[in-house]
């Protein structure tokens, strides 16, 4: 089974975050789960990941509201990253908030998959490439 060599998790709300979390671990699909609080300590992880040898995460699932650095905030931090790195990292809203305004302001970021709260092993099915959907399956 293809896993995930790292996933971040960044969200502010810790019941959403404990359920996530289970999930995530019980389909086995990562090597590495990250839990960020908010978009500063996260950033502040994937640059301590990177300084330690250990790569980049194949895939971000981040809140929008968020106290310290929002979802958006986090994002326009990530597009100053090299081109190649964005490329290799999937960014997914995961929010409870589909709000005119947040997805409205998202998309003006450049953000452009959304998923709603709570995640599901069907979510996560569609978010990632065939050899993992598959490995669900098992």
């Amino acid at each position: 089974m293809k896993k995930a060599t790292c996933i971040f998790l960044v969200d502010d709300n810790q019941t959403t975050t404990f359920i996530h979390e289970r999930l995530i671990n019980n389909l086995g699909i990562t090597e590495e789960l990250i839990i960020a609080p908010n978009g500063k300590i996260a950033l502040e992880l994937m640059q301590q990941r990177q300084d330690e040898g250990k790569g980049w995460p194949e895939l971000i699932l981040l809140d929008l509201n968020m106290p310290v650095m929002d979802g958006i905030e986090f994002y326009q931090a990530f597009q100053q990253f090299d081109p190649e790195v964005q490329a290799a990292i999937k960014v997914v809203v995961l929010t409870s908030s589909f709000a005119y305004r947040d997805v409205q302001r998202a998309q003006e970021t450049g953000i452009r998959h959304f998923i709603n709260k709570p995640l599901t092993m069907e979510k996560l099915k569609h978010m990632w490439p065939e050899q993992i959907r598959e490995s669900l399956h098992e």
